[in-house]
């Protein structure tokens, strides 16, 4: 990492070069600073979270998710009636997922997928060349063989990740954040991903809101980057609000 410039005091410029991670360029020069990484850029805020800001923002995912649960058990209900009864499989299942500081968490879903999901998936790659093509960029498919009818309807509407809300009230993940990456997503941030792991994943974020499938795999990570760098609590309230009217419009907000 390069600092551009020391002229903030040797205890924030410490604070900077952490959030930049090492190999970002970390322009002092102007107010508020800047980080470059590749050929962007990102305003950054000086100061870390506070306590009072962490507090806050804990305070927000625990009233959030006990509410959410509350308001969407009928949802719960019969979601997991519909998984249960199209497909073999128990209704929810468990995805290794990293989390804040690199730990590692089991993040909660309804199935959306066959039992026999991955050999569908290697059977497909190995014989379709552009569904590899579009599989190596977004690590998703649009036609995806393993997902059930019942799973399509659940992805689109975002109804499969529903039981997040309690990893979200155990502290793993918060209502707003970065997206849960897989083991297998991680080494493609580069050095980018010490700055996202800043801040605990989120139920919904700025990649969900933004286009979410649609985009390619470099834009959320500066998506990702970018909410990392700049969290504040009004603009999480704001995303949930998109969030929902997402989840309750007709056309295609990239979920698939």
């Amino acid at each position: 990492m390069i600092v551009l410039d020391h002229s903030v005091g040797q205890r924030d410029t410490e604070d900077l070069r952490r959030q930049a991670g090492e190999e970002a360029i970390l322009d002092l020069t102007v107010d508020p600073p800047v980080i470059l990484l590749g050929s962007q850029g990102f305003l950054l805020d000086k100061s870390l979270p506070r306590r009072g800001q962490l507090f806050v923002v804990r305070l927000f995912d625990i009233v959030g998710s006990i509410l959410g649960m509350m308001l969407l058990s009928p949802l719960f209900l019969l979601t997991g009636l519909a998984v249960a009864l199209s497909s073999k499989g128990k209704s929810v299942y468990r995805s290794e997922r990293i989390g804040r500081g690199s730990s590692r968490f089991a993040a909660l879903k309804f199935r959306s997928m066959s039992h026999d999901a991955e050999a569908r998936l290697e059977t497909m790659l190995s014989e379709n060349a552009e569904a590899r093509k579009e599989y190596e960029q977004y690590h998703k498919l649009r036609r995806d063989p393993r997902v059930t009818r019942v799973g399509r309807f659940i992805r689109r509407t975002s109804l499969d990740e529903l039981p997040q809300l309690l990893n979200v009230l155990r502290g793993d993940m918060s209502l707003v954040g970065p997206r849960p990456n897989l083991l297998t997503e991680v080494e493609r941030f580069g050095p980018a991903i010490d700055t996202v792991l800043r801040v605990k994943p989120g139920l919904t974020g700025l990649w969900q809101v933004s286009g979410r499938s649609n985009l390619g795999f470099d834009d959320r990570i500066m998506l990702d980057i970018d909410y990392a760098l700049n969290r504040t609590l009004v603009g999480d309230l704001k995303i949930c609000v998109k969030t929902v009217g997402q989840m309750l419009s007709t056309h295609n907000n990239g979920a698939y």
